[in-house]
């Protein structure tokens, strides 16, 4: 009794349903079957046991089941769910004799069924009886959670990690939800937190170890890059922390501040993410910003300010494993966004001019991912809805003040698939799909911007809005390389992936906004360059070559290269 079963999970495997191994050994022994006298143990597997098998009732240990009028199979008491399945496993065993054997045979089966359908954690045997009618009474024990205890924990609290993992004692384990509930341990980006399960002191109790490693609870960081918009100067520069322990209760606090090179834009971030119950948290996040873009018109002086307060209720859901190979988990997500946006112009020789207006929208979404046997394909989906009329500036006056035929009452959607695949000699292979539909034209908040890292690179981050969009990505990735390993130099450590992008993307308004093309199409096509260095320094740099002209700016209307990069320094 001394092996241990270990369940272990990260968030990049595929499939976790995979992912479990059984130690064997003594703790195999417990679900095996159990000697039904001392006929078996002297080697009479084949002895007769019962003339003939008629019917199986399961029953739970200790507990003595009845047969469902004359069903070959009953099941009182065991929440069997997947009954017509377990016939056609037993069916073979009907109407025909039963030997010693084949009664192992019949218990391995049942275990293997339970195992399958997510409820490993049992014990299967036919327990001495006087067998009537040709009934057999088959025990089953389902095992449950007894002790559970942190180790490795440095910088949480064990009562934290108890706290998330959502176990409690005397539950039965279900290994999709043991496996989910190990998911959500692992959300926090400062531990890694692993299962070890082992027998308990009693019958029918195994005991849990949380082993945890974890990290210094706050991360600070630094990055540069050239992804803001073209009138408020490209080069950008930020600045953030994250606690991850924040007032000793588990919560993580989040800030940020953005400002442009030249000064044109500041902008803070924040948020408080607050877990409660098991695989539940609350999420409260805002920013305000102030900016004065750069204007066309001489003398003229813009202006503009904007704020967001957001709330958002997060569940995990449980693993939904669908057939062998195929698997989806995620999370779901029910909030509200308040956000406001003022615009004011200035000029010698105009009356000034200011413009409000405000967002008020439900929103729904999802998070997740679907694994099959090829890779993984990650889904991020969003509705949002808004009644209009919610707040003073939330009306048709002021939304078309701020963009032509923009209502404040309006559905809209956008989804996001990203798939990882792992290709032949070393190779793997990103593809990505955006896909937004609105019923209105929407304000620039919500928009669908292209140009840049994320959509099109090659062209000015932000090159064209619109309120319907629609943008593919396909990347093709070398094996990953070090450079410094082979210069030999042990203090450091890199890793280095070079791919090659085609990215397309197109938005347009839902009403005609303005004179000229509808619609906007960018298309370009380039490398890529990844490289990450002793964990602590990220550079993205890529070569786009644009493809297609727009008239939205100089650089876009015309083809050539041009080049994103951003790096980023944590600790």
């Amino acid at each position: 009794m001394k092996e241990r079963l270990r369940l272990s999970v990260r968030s990049s495997t595929p499939n976790r349903a995979r992912h479990v191994c059984l130690a064997l050994g003594s703790y195999a022994a417990l679900m095996a079957a159990t000697p039904l006298s001392a006929a078996r143990a002297e080697d009479k597997n084949e002895a007769i046991a019962l003339p003939i098998l008629h019917a199986v009732v399961l029953q739970p240990t200790g507990k003595t089941g009845q047969q469902t009028g004359q069903q070959a199979l009953s099941a009182e008491g065991l929440n069997l769910t997947h009954a017509p399945a377990l016939y056609k496993i037993i069916q073979p065993f009907i109407d025909h004799p039963l030997t010693f054997q084949k009664m192992h045979e019949l218990e391995g089966a049942i275990a293997v069924f339970f195992r399958e359908h997510d409820r490993a954690f049992i014990r299967v045997n036919v327990p001495p009886q006087r067998v009537h009618a040709g009934v057999l009474h088959v025990d089953v024990l389902e095992y449950r959670l007894g002790n559970i205890s942190v180790h490795g924990n440095l910088w949480t609290p064990a009562w934290q990690i108890k706290r998330d993992s959502g176990l409690t004692s005397g539950q039965t384990m279900a290994l999709t939800s043991l496996q989910t509930e190990l998911d959500w341990l692992n959300l926090n980006p400062f531990r890694t937190v692993d299962m070890v399960y082992r027998p308990g002191k009693e019958p029918g109790v195994t005991d849990v170890d949380l082993h945890v490693s974890d990290r210094f609870p706050v991360y600070a960081y630094a990055a540069v890059n050239n992804q803001a918009d073209r009138t408020l100067g490209r080069l950008n520069w930020y600045v953030g922390a994250s606690w991850g322990n924040a007032f000793g209760l588990g919560h993580i606090v989040t800030y940020q501040f953005n400002r442009t090179m030249f000064g044109r834009m500041n902008n803070h971030t924040a948020s408080w993410t607050i877990p409660f119950l098991s695989r539940n948290a609350l999420q409260i996040f805002g920013n305000y910003s102030n900016a004065y873009p750069k204007s066309n018109i001489p003398d003229l002086i813009n202006r503009g300010r904007s704020g967001q307060a957001s709330i958002r209720w997060l569940h995990m859901f449980q693993h939904w494993a669908i057939g062998e190979n195929f698997g989806i988990d995620g999370t779901t997500l029910i909030g509200f966004d308040w956000k406001t946006t003022n615009s004011d112009q200035f000029s010698p020789k105009l009356t000034p001019i200011t413009k409000n207006a405000d967002t008020d929208q439900f929103v729904i979404g999802y998070s997740g991912s679907l694994q099959d046997p090829w890779g993984q394909t990650q889904i991020n989906n969003q509705f949002s809805y808004s009644p209009g009329g919610f707040t003073h500036y939330n009306n048709h006056r002021d939304y078309n003040s701020i963009f032509p035929y923009a209502k404040p009452d309006y559905v809209y959607d956008r989804l996001i698939l990203l798939r990882n695949q792992s290709l032949p000699y070393g190779l793997s292979s990103t593809t990505k799909v955006i896909f937004q539909r609105a019923s209105s034209n929407l304000l620039y908040s919500e928009q669908f911007m292209i140009g840049g890292i994320g959509t099109v690179r090659g062209y000015f981050a932000n090159t064209s809005f619109g309120s319907d969009g629609n943008a593919f990505s396909q990347e093709i990735y070398a094996p990953s390389f070090s450079l410094i390993r082979a210069l030999h130099i042990p203090e450091l450590e890199d890793t280095n992936k070079i791919g090659f992008f085609w990215d397309w993307a197109d938005n347009r308004q839902v009403h005609r906004a303005a004179s000229g093309a509808r619609t906007a199409t960018l298309s370009s096509i380039g490398l890529d360059l990844n490289s990450t260095f002793n964990r602590h320094l990220n550079l993205i740099f890529d070569t786009g070559w644009r493809m297609r002209r727009n008239h939205t700016n100089d650089l876009a209307n015309r083809r050539g290269i041009f080049c994103d990069f951003q790096v980023i320094a944590g600790f």
